[in-house]
C-alpha cells in the first residue's frame, strides 16, 4: 500500500506500516537497534526495512536520545582564534577512528577566543556526552571557569590540567632527549632555535603552549655545557621566514658557531638550512639538526631529523580517558604522559673534524 497521498512531512513509522501492511509496533521494532528473529521472522525485518528505505524514513535521532539518556556523540572543542586552535591531523583521525570503535560520534566545536555573552548558550547546548578540549595556550579564565562548570566529562588534549583528565606529550623529555642524541653523536657547541618567539614577552610565555618553554628547559638540563639560542636580530620588523634567514646566517657565520642545534619545529629548521646552504656549509656535514614535529618534513631535498610528537597515541588515550570517565564519573582524574619518537632522517651527523 502506497503511502497516503497528500500528506506532508517527513516518513512515520505509520507511512511504513500502512505500507507493509502491519503494525506501527511491529515497525518499530524492526526498525529498532536489536531487531532479531527471535520476535519477528527475518524476511518480515528485511520487508519493513526495505519499504523505510524506499520511502526515505529517518530515525528521530532526537528521541532515541531521550530514551537512553545519552546523544552519543562527543565534542572536540578549540579555540576560535588561530594559532590555538591548531589540531594535526592524524590526532584529529585518531579521535575519530576510536570514537567510532567504541560506538560515539564526533562533533567539532570552536569557543569564541575572548569572553561573551554567547558562551554560556555555546558549551551547555553542545548535544555531546563529553568534551575533548584542544588548545595550543591557556584558556581565557572565563572560558576555563566555563569549561570546569559544566557536569560533563573532559578530557584536555595535547595540554596539562592539575585537577582534571588530561594527555600530553612528555615536552621536557623532548629537549632532554634532543641533547642526548646531539652529544651521543660527538656535538659539544650546541643552540636552540626558535625564531618566531625568540623575543616573546613574559606574558606570552605565560600564555603560550606549555612545550614552548619545557621543551629549551629539557634540553638544557641534559647539555653537557650552556646552550646558545639563536633568535632574531634586535630591530627585526617581523618574524618571517626572511628575517629568520637573516639571523640564522649572522650567526652561523660566527667563528665559533656551533656544530649542532636543536629546534623548536620544521619551521625554524628551514632558516636554517638556507643560511647553511648560503654560507657554504653542509648539512649535516659541518652542522647538524634536529626538530620536533607532527610528521617528517623535507627541505632541499633531504628530510629533518625529527622527535615526533605522540598524536596517535595522544588520540587513543584521551578517547579511553573520556569513555572511563562516562563509565565512572566519580573516579580520580589521571594525568597521561607520551614520550616523543625519534625519527631519523639526513641532517644529523657527527660533527666534521
Amino acid at each position: 500500500m502506497p503511502r497516503r497521498s497528500g500528506t506532508a512531512g517527513p516518513v512515520t513509522m505509520r507511512d511504513i506500516a500502512d505500507a507493509v501492511g502491519t503494525s506501527v509496533s511491529t515497525v518499530s521494532y524492526a526498525l529498532g537497534d536489536h531487531a532479531t528473529g527471535a520476535r519477528l521472522a527475518p524476511a518480515t525485518v528485511a520487508e519493513i526495512r526495505a519499504t523505510a528505505q524506499r520511502l526515505g524514513w529517518r530515525a528521530n535521532a532526537a528521541a532515541r536520545q531521550i530514551r537512553r539518556g545519552r546523544f552519543g556523540a562527543v565534542a572536540v572543542v578549540l579555540r576560535s582564534d588561530h594559532q590555538a586552535d591548531h589540531l594535526p591531523p592524524a590526532l584529529l583521525a585518531g579521535v575519530m577512528r576510536h570514537l567510532e570503535s567504541v560506538g560515539l560520534r564526533l562533533l567539532l566545536a570552536h569557543l569564541p577566543a575572548i569572553s561573551g555573552p554567547a558562551q554560556p548558550t555555546l558549551l551547555n547546548e553542545l548535544a555531546a556526552d563529553g568534551l575533548l578540549i584542544g588548545s595550543h595556550g591557556a584558556l581565557p579564565r572565563p572560558i576555563a571557569d566555563m569549561v570546569t562548570s559544566l557536569r560533563l566529562p573532559v578530557v584536555w588534549l595535547n595540554d596539562r590540567h592539575d585537577q582534571a583528565d588530561c594527555v600530553m606529550p612528555d615536552e621536557l623529555g623532548a629537549g632532554r632527549l634532543a641533547a642526548q642524541i646531539l652529544v651521543e653523536h660527538g656535538h659539544r657547541r650546541l643552540a636552540y632555535a626558535h625564531f618566531s618567539w625568540s623575543r616573546a614577552s613574559a606574558a606570552d610565555l605565560a600564555a603560550a603552549h606549555f612545550s614552548i618553554l619545557e621543551r629549551p628547559r629539557g634540553y638544557q638540563e641534559a647539555a653537557t655545557a650552556p646552550i646558545r639560542r639563536f633568535i632574531l636580530a634586535e630591530g627585526a620588523e617581523s618574524t618571517s621566514l626572511e628575517a629568520a634567514v637573516v639571523a640564522a646566517r649572522a650567526r652561523l657565520s660566527a667563528p665559533d658557531r656551533p656544530t649542532g642545534i636543536f629546534c623548536y619545529s620544521p619551521a625554524d629548521v628551514e632558516p636554517l638550512m638556507i643560511a647553511a646552504r648560503d654560507l657554504g656549509l653542509s648539512v649535516p656535514r659541518d652542522l647538524a639538526l634536529l626538530c620536533c614535529g607532527n610528521a617528517q618534513v623535507r627541505c632541499l631535498g633531504m628530510a629533518y631529523d625529527t622527535l615526533l610528537i605522540p598524536d596517535a597515541e595522544q588520540a587513543e588515550h584521551a578517547v579511553r580517558l573520556l569513555t572511563d570517565r562516562l563509565a565512572d564519573p566519580g573516579r580520580a582524574s589521571r594525568h597521561i604522559v607520551l614520550p616523543h619518537t625519534r625519527c631519523p632522517g639526513g641532517t644529523l651527523s657527527p660533527p666534521h673534524a
